[in-house]
């Protein structure tokens, strides 16, 4: 109600709408007000292909998303960055098509990235491909060695797939490279301020 009682609507209101929509999931409503965006003349940018991706993703539209990163910047001028591509490999393995997702990732045009990597293995992991996890985990090991959270997603992997020989294996080297899984933390609210714990 607030976005229509707005006498004119700028990229950042647009993209809140358009993120709103994709936090709930509802790719209609997500695409239908990035066509409004578009019909309207305002210019979308980074965020607003984010929030347009994701939406795609959650809601499980992998054509459509895929059609959108295509588009980007050839009819957007907006040139996609590894968020994007995360997205799009997250949606794609949503999707179930761990092939495209693999190939996307490997193709990036901006190089190996372990946001894209971590999507694909995610993607894997949800699929039950232990193999592509465990090639995904150790990609994301070799572009990041001294990250704790490489050694925790590989050994994880080989968890899920019984090989409890290769989780040792990983948890010895982290010892051995001194790498230690960072502590988790929570935030939660006590009166008027919030607290780590």
């Amino acid at each position: 109600m607030v976005f229509d009682k707005m006498a004119s609507h700028d990229t950042a209101s647009w993209n809140i709408m358009i993120g709103f929509y994709a936090l709930r999931g509802d790719g209609v409503k997500v695409m239908a007000t990035f066509s409004l965006m578009h019909k309207a003349s305002v210019a979308p940018d980074e965020v607003t292909f984010v929030n347009v991706l994701s939406g795609c993703s959650h809601a499980g539209i992998a054509n459509e998303g895929r059609e959108i990163l295509d588009k980007m910047e050839s009819e957007y001028n907006v040139v996609p960055t590894v968020e994007h591509y995360a997205c799009v490999v997250d949606m794609l393995g949503r999707a179930g098509r761990l092939m495209e997702a693999y190939n996307l990732a490997v193709n990036v045009r901006i190089g190996f990235s372990p946001v894209v990597w971590r999507a694909y293995l995610t993607a894997c992991q949800i699929h039950g491909d232990m193999d592509q996890s465990v090639h995904a985990a150790r990609r994301l090991l070799e572009m990041e060695p001294e990250h704790c959270g490489s050694y925790v997603l590989l050994s994880n992997a080989y968890g899920s797939a019984s090989r409890h020989g290769d989780v040792l294996e990983v948890r010895k080297a982290m010892r051995h490279r001194n790498v230690r899984k960072a502590p988790g933390c929570s935030w939660i609210e006590l009166g008027l301020g919030m607290q780590i714990i």
